[in-house]
């Protein structure tokens, strides 16, 4: 059973705090930090309204797309949540939550290898080919290449999945990435020239139309 992150209520906090947990509308960094460390209950309200869609995203991605992604991405605002006071109000709340995503991933992963159960049933949840189709064929036709693309970044290996996920996924740079991964630029350049490669392989020619590489 899915399990909802629970959110209590505390009448009174003032709004530069805690946000107002229907208020989708971004903050400011500075101000996203401190409502995360006000208290717990300020701490669950960010996570669900502001960081819950960033977490969604990455762990459906370096998971490939697994059928127990839902237990994941709780797992990971639980463990968030319960870690919130090593957090430093002076770095970036995003990538925090990134580094724990990325390694409550590797853990799964890790499980799932030692299981045998890698690569379960696929979700067509975040399709990479954004492209309207305007006939049912176009329609198939996309969605066949979105799924083959899904299929070539599953078969990665973790440290490349990782790597096309933060630069071409997600949108980082190659020196934001680098740092949320704690490996040098250089390492970070070698795993994707080899991602790509994979990738090209694999698809025969569908990357270029389906993710945009762009320089680091």
């Amino acid at each position: 059973m899915f399990l909802v992150l629970p959110i209590p209520e505390q009448p009174g906090l003032p709004d530069r705090v805690a946000p107002d947990p229907h208020d989708e509308s971004p903050l400011e960094p500075a101000a996203l930090a401190a409502a995360f460390l006000a208290d717990e209950a300020a701490a669950a309200r960010v996570l669900e309204t502001h960081l819950r869609p960033l977490v969604t995203r990455l762990v459906h991605r370096l998971s490939a797309w697994s059928n127990d992604c839902d237990d994941l991405i709780q797992d990971v605002l639980v463990t968030a949540l319960i870690k919130r006071k090593t957090f430093n109000a002076h770095a970036k709340l995003e990538t925090w939550i990134t580094r724990i995503t990325i390694n409550r991933c590797r853990t799964q992963q890790r499980k799932k290898w030692l299981r045998s159960k890698l690569f379960r049933a696929w979700a067509v949840r975040d399709a990479l080919s954004r492209a309207a189709a305007k006939t049912p064929q176009e329609c198939a036709v996309a969605g066949e290449r979105a799924a083959a693309v899904r299929a070539a970044i599953a078969q990665l290996p973790a440290p490349s999945r990782e790597a096309i996920v933060l630069c071409y996924l997600e949108g980082l740079t190659v020196t934001e990435a680098a740092e949320t991964l704690a490996v040098r630029r250089g390492t970070l350049e070698v795993r994707l020239s080899r991602a790509r490669a994979q990738l090209r392989d694999a698809l025969a020619g569908a990357l270029d139309e389906h993710v945009a590489v762009a320089g680091g």
